[in-house]
């Protein structure tokens, strides 16, 4: 998710770490659908697309999901 929002969304670190998932992941179809609608390459037919994008998505949250597995449980600040 880190590098996803980062890397290609342009995300300073506090906002992707302060944005709730499904925020992130309609920033990152926006970002394919604009891509895919100004490149002046390819056709710029959404329908080709639009699988492999949703599909992009669907491996980008399965991979944070088993990342977010292998995280350290957050430790409660002391308060002494």
């Amino acid at each position: 998710m880190f590098e996803t929002a980062t890397g290609w969304l342009g995300w300073d670190p506090e906002t992707v770490l302060d944005t709730p998932l499904s925020q992130i992941n309609l920033a990152l179809k926006g970002r394919m659908d604009c891509i895919v609608k100004t490149n002046p390459f390819g056709s710029g037919k959404q329908e080709e697309t639009t699988v492999k994008g949703a599909e992009a998505v669907n491996k980008f949250f399965l991979r944070l999901a088993k990342d977010a597995r292998l995280l350290p449980p957050k430790q409660g600040r002391d308060r002494g």
